[in-house]
Order: C-alpha cells, then structure tokens, then sequence
C-alpha cells in the first residue's frame, strides 16, 4: 500500500471518527448512557485491581485525570477517545471495535512464534550440556518443521499486547488464542486509566484468575526498565518462554516503538544462562581459592574521598588506541582496571593498572599472563574476579578481591558448613565477557564514576581489527585478529559497528546493570569514552572534552589506596569442610533430580499441557533459586535451554498429536542428561576446569546413554596459537 493510499484512508477515518463525535455530543441520551457505564464499570474494574494487582491499583489510584483526553462511543457502545487540544481521535475509524478485530486477525494470521536455533554449539572443554543440547538439536534437524502462523495452532505459550489502547483487541485475540502467561503493556498511563471505563477488565481478571494464566502489567514510566520487568516474570515462569515469545503492537508512538526495539533485539538474552558443567567448575574453583586463602571481598563499600575518584574500565577493543595519550597523562588521577586483555595492551602501552578484571572460569586464560615478561608489573596489580576465577588464574596475584557471585550461590551454599563466608560481597552483571566484570566490580565496589575506553563489543565500520594494536598477544601471538562479525549495531558517536550476539549482550547486560542500579536510587555516572557499540544508560563523551576537567584534578596516591582498600575490603578465610558433607551434598542433588525426573513423566495432551508441565518445573527451580539453592541453580541454565527446544518441537507442526510424540523423545534425552549429571555431581569439589579430563581416561565425555552417545573430547584448548615472546622484558610507564 502506497503512502499517499494509507494518507487518504486515514483523512476518511478520521473524517468518519468526527461525524461520529458530533453525533455522541448532540444526542444527550448517549451521553447519560455512557456517563453511567463508565461510572460503574470503572468502580468494578479499579476494585478487581486492588484485589488481584495491588501494585497496579496504587499507581491508578494517584493518576490524576487528564482533561485533553475526552471518551466518546457510537449508539452501539463503543468507545473511541477525542484529543481537544489537537483535534486527532486515538481510533481513525467509527467502527473502533472493528478496527481492533481486524488487527487481532492479521496478527493472528500473520505472526509466527519465534523459535529457538536449530544450530549445533561448539564445545571447546568437554562437557555434558553440550553433548546432551546437541543430542536435542541432531533429533530435531531430522524432523518436519514448519513455521506456522498462530491461528494455525490455537495457542501460544506467551504473549505481550504491547500498548492497550482501549482494550478491545486484548478480548478479540485471547477468544482465538489460548496463552497462560500473558504481560500487558502501557507506557501511556492516561491511555490505560481510560481503558478502565470502558473495556471489562474485572471479567478478563477473573478469567486470569479461573484459569492459572500468568499475567504481569507493566504501565506508565514502569515500562522504562521493560527488559528488567521481562527479566524477572521468564526468570519465575521459566526462561524457555523468552523464546516462544510474540508481540502484538497495538499502536505506534515513540514510546511504544522504542518498547518494541528493545524487546525484539533483546530477546535472546533473557536465555543467556549458565549451564550444568559450568556450576559444577565454579563451586570446585570456589573452593580452591578459598582453601589457598584468596582475599574475599567483604560487604563493605568505598567511602568519601574514593568514591568519586574517577575510574576508568579499559577493555581492549581497537578505540582504545585513540586513547591511550589521554590515559597516559592522567594514570595517575583514577583507579584504572584492566578488563582481561587489556592487561597486555596497558602493558605495551605503559599504563599501570591497578586492578586486573577476570571472569572466566577457563583456566588458559594465565597462558595470556604468562607471557607478559615483568612479573613486577603485575605484582602491582590485585585480581578483581568472584569465587568461580580458575585457581590457575589467582595464583598469579598475591592480592585478590574475590566476589561470590549472585545467582549461583557458591558462597552461600559453602556457609552451610563454614558460616564466615556469609560476610563475603556478591556480584551481579559480570557476564558475558570482561568488560562486564569490569563495570560492574567497579560499581560493586561503590565507585560512583566510570570512564569506559576500548569497550567496543565489536569494531567500528572501517576498522581492520578487533583488538588494540597494543594487545600483543592478539597481534603477534595467536592465530589472527579479524573475528566472525555477522551483526551491525549503532555506534557510540554516530555511525555503525560490526558486531555479533556476544559483543551485543555484553552491551546489553552492562546497559542493564546500570539500570539496576538507578532503579535503587544509586548516585552513579557512567561516561561511555568507547567508539564502540552504544551502550544503554552511559553518556557518550570523547577524551577531549575530558581533559579540562582532569587537568583540575589532583594525582592519587596509589600506595595509600592500595592500603585502604585490602585493610577495609579483602580477607582471608579459615575455611575447611568434610567427607560427611560431600555425601550430604550427593544425596539433596539425587533428591531433587528425581523429583523434577517424575514431573518429566506426567502425561500431557496438549501443546500447552506439555508447556504447563516444563513451567512447573521451571517455577519450583525458580522458588528453589530464591532460597539460593544450589542444586536448582546447577540444573536451571542447562533445562531452560533445552526446554526451549521442547517447545520449539510442539510448535513445529500443525498437527498436535505428531508435535506432542516428538516432544516426548526430547524428553527422554533431557532425563537422560539428568540420569548422567549425578555421576559428575559425586566429583565435587575437585571437578576443576580442564582437569576434569583426567575423569573421562577414554577421552569421551562422559559415558553412552539409551537415547545419547558419548562424543570424543575436543583437543586442549588453547588462547595463545604460536610461538611468541615478548620483545618488551620490562615495564615502562609513559605519561606521554
């Protein structure tokens, strides 16, 4: 349809729409009609709210009416909105009601649910989650699959109507569609407080109610940390829905455009869990650090005068060299930490960092430190990771600042025996890659203003590398620079950024951790100096706008600091625990597998039967995750991400019945994973990453199941390819 058609049909619609709100305003019986409708119906639907979402009635019960905005309906009863101020109409039509049912039919016949990649993943280590998530996606690359629209299925596992509006489309779609976790969302407060005297909100509350449906409203400057508000209700409800997931915009504005952006480029990232294996490293590297007596974050936070010192987060990206002069001259006036590689490229650039940011759990990652020639350098330097950093790792600092970590409850798990750990300082935020350990340790910590350089997640259109060209290890000591780039992202100062998944949740996940931190109130900066990707919640600001204001700054006494920091928050922990306990251990996991084993087996008739049966398990792992069990956190990450699978396979083909028998052989591959994970569970706490091997002595992961065979383990990983050797024997700081 042409512009200049859609121009025309709006110009009559809303022609029609005011013949029709002439008619209402000269008809006094239509008026007193719906004078007294809406009196009532606002009464029964602002007490259903109070009833069933009290969150929500708090926020309508302080809105304060809107007098631009006047209801109007036709002598049928329905209800269209005038703005007196510019004379538009909310519904360019006379026939609103006709209007929202013919946009739930296109939708409904138009969209098709989003599904989860049928795409192998690389395993580098060795490790049963990849093996059995390989096994899932193997058996449905060989079945039938073909995307559907939603009419086609008669329901969808969740749904966000995105805008209400007056509510007439919500009642037309949930008649046609069945759907059990339903988020309502209306950035427009006014829109949604009008809704209320007309649409019958206490009848579909009700219905919600009758029926187990999970519905989350998320209204007026609410919807301004929508991604949190995703976040928590697929986190309780189960993460797999994130992918099933479909949006039914209701109207365009910019807010709600912005909402739909948000939403579509992030979805992926609500999956982004951790995964069996990776729990099972990260408690034995817990409790490796802790018996070599690593120092501990303690729950404390950085006071005044350091808490606004400033802090710069150096990642390695290849931004960094445009502002290796500015970081030169002013080392000396912020606490700088050094983002994984990084550590390499200040090295080469004489930069002395004062905090090395770690997160990973690999422990090749010390073939990168290993190779920088100055051990005095980093002597310098303290370790800023969580409890989970490779015991190889640490042993290369003999000052660490260990987090435990949120979520995955190492720390809390290990208090059960040994209470003093309940005094260590959790984290949060510090995944998928580096940088997001840097960020989020600094603001952990209680600094209160950031300066981000090299963080690109990516590089800018135009660049030939992805790295510094001071990051050595990169450029001269491994097999190339170049990356697999697939996605374009905008750029922090304008323009574009090659990108991929990783890169773009690294973002995400550091836009998000700031929102955590604003949404509590936190008196926090963060200044984005990267000509990377953008980055939600930072300020972008170029070097050269910085260097009047530190020029003003005085220098900071790094042995002092050092000094505070490690007499105020670090220590060492007496830390023991027995073979009686390893037993205990072993015994709740077996427990717990064979509790969600027998949830597997209910028998189920229908698509959403069978999702009903994966979200219990997923809400009874979730109310597990809120008491900090370990066991659920150990299994959750690896289930969602097969239960997304599950569902991908019951929306696969239209007829059921063949959708729901292929369903059930998923099923037997994720018991069968369950089964196996005991065996490695009754390893702890010496499952060490990359030791683990000396487990398997005939070099397959793990043994041969009924529905999953063994694959071979894949060669040593390695982070440094060739053969290199530093030219650089020492250290040189350089402040020019």
């Amino acid at each position: 349809m042409s512009n200049e058609h859609q121009d025309n049909l709006l110009a009559v619609g809303k022609l029609q729409a005011f013949e029709q709100y002439l008619a209402f305003k000269n008809n006094p019986e239509l008026q007193n009609w719906l004078s007294e409708f809406t009196e009532d119906r606002f009464k029964n639907n602002l007490m259903s709210f109070k009833t069933h979402y009290s969150e929500v009635f708090s926020i309508l019960d302080s809105v304060s009416f809107n007098n631009n905005l006047e209801l109007f309906c036709d002598e049928k009863g329905f209800c269209n909105i005038f703005y007196r101020d510019s004379g538009d109409f909310f519904y360019a039509t006379k026939d609103s009601l006709n209007l929202c049912s013919t946009q739930s039919t296109h939708f409904l016949k138009t969209i098709c649910i989003n599904e989860i990649k049928k795409e192998f993943q690389h395993d580098p280590f060795g490790q049963i989650h990849f093996k059995y998530l390989n096994q899932i996606v193997s058996h449905r690359q060989q079945s039938d699959s073909k995307c559907l629209s939603l009419e086609s299925y008669g329901s969808v596992p969740s749904i966000i109507f995105l805008g209400v509006g007056l509510g007439y489309q919500i009642a037309e779609t949930l008649e046609r569609v069945e759907s059990r976790n339903i988020i309502i969302v209306e950035p427009n407060l006014d829109l949604f407080f009008l809704s209320l005297f007309v649409f019958d909100w206490k009848n579909l509350i009700d219905y919600f109610s009758e029926n187990n449906i999970r519905v989350r409203f998320v209204v007026g400057d609410k919807t301004d940390h929508i991604l949190l508000y995703l976040k928590h209700f697929f986190a309780h409800h189960g993460s797999f829905l994130s992918f099933g997931l479909t949006v039914f915009k209701h109207y365009s504005s910019p807010q709600t455009d912005k909402i739909d952006k948000l939403i579509q480029s992030n979805l992926s990232f609500f999956l982004s869990l951790g995964f069996f294996d990776d729990y099972l490293f990260g408690l034995s590297h817990t409790y490796h650090n802790l018996s070599s007596k690593k120092q501990f974050v303690i729950d404390n936070k950085i006071k005044a005068p350091y808490d606004s010192t400033p802090v710069f987060v150096i990642g390695a990206g290849p931004s960094l060299d445009k502002n290796i002069s500015f970081l030169r001259k002013f080392q000396d006036k912020a606490i700088i930490i050094a983002c994984g590689t990084a550590i390499d490229s200040l090295y080469h650039a004489g930069i002395q960092p004062d905090f090395y940011a770690n997160t990973e759990r690999v422990p090749e990652i010390s073939q990168a430190l290993d190779l920088i020639p100055d051990k005095d350098f980093i002597s310098k330097i303290i370790l800023l990771s969580t409890s989970v950093c490779s015991p190889k790792v640490s042993s290369f600092f003999s000052d660490t600042a260990l987090f435990g970590k949120n979520n995955e409850f190492y720390l809390s798990f290990l208090s059960n025996y040994v209470k003093e750990l309940k005094n260590i300082k959790s984290i949060e935020g510090i995944n998928p890659l580096v940088g997001n350990m840097g960020v989020s340790g600094a603001l952990h910590l209680g600094f209160k203003k950031l300066y981000l350089f090299g963080l690109d997640n990516g590089r800018k259109i135009g660049e030939d590398y992805l790295h510094s060209e001071f990051t050595y290890v990169y450029r001269k000591g491994s097999s190339g620079d170049k990356g697999s780039l697939n996605l374009y992202e905008d750029a922090n100062f304008g323009g574009k950024v090659e990108t991929n998944s990783l890169y773009m949740e690294c973002a995400y996940r550091i836009g998000e951790l700031i929102d955590n931190f604003l949404i509590i109130k936190q008196d926090i900066t963060c200044f984005n100096c990267s000509d990377g990707i953008a980055i939600r919640n930072t300020i972008p600001m170029r070097d050269c706008d910085l260097v009047d204001e530190f020029e003003k700054l005085p220098s900071i006494s790094k042995e002092s600091f050092n000094c505070y920091f490690k007499d105020n928050f670090v220590k060492k922990i007496d830390f023991s625990i027995d073979d009686s306990h390893i037993k205990e251990m072993n015994h709740e996991y077996i427990k717990l597998t064979q509790e969600i084993i027998e949830k597997l087996d209910t028998e189920f008739d229908s698509r959403i039967d069978c999702i009903e049966s994966l979200e219990s398990i997923s809400e009874m792992l979730s109310n597990l995750l809120m008491e900090e069990n370990f066991y659920a956190s150990c299994l959750n990450g690896s289930l969602q991400q097969m239960f997304a699978h599950i569902m991908g396979q019951l929306y696969s083909n239209q007829d059921e019945q063949s959708s729901l028998a292929e369903a059930r052989e998923l099923i037997k591959i994720v018991k069968d994973f369950i089964c196996e994970s005991r065996d490695l569970f009754g390893y702890l706490p010496n499952y060490l990453m990359g030791e683990h091997r000396k487990f398997y002595p005939d070099g397959r992961v793990g043994k041969d199941m009924p529905n999953c065979k063994a694959p071979l383990f894949p060669s040593q990983f390695k982070v440094v390819h060739n053969e290199y050797e530093d030219p650089q024997k020492t250290f040189m700081k350089r402040y020019e």
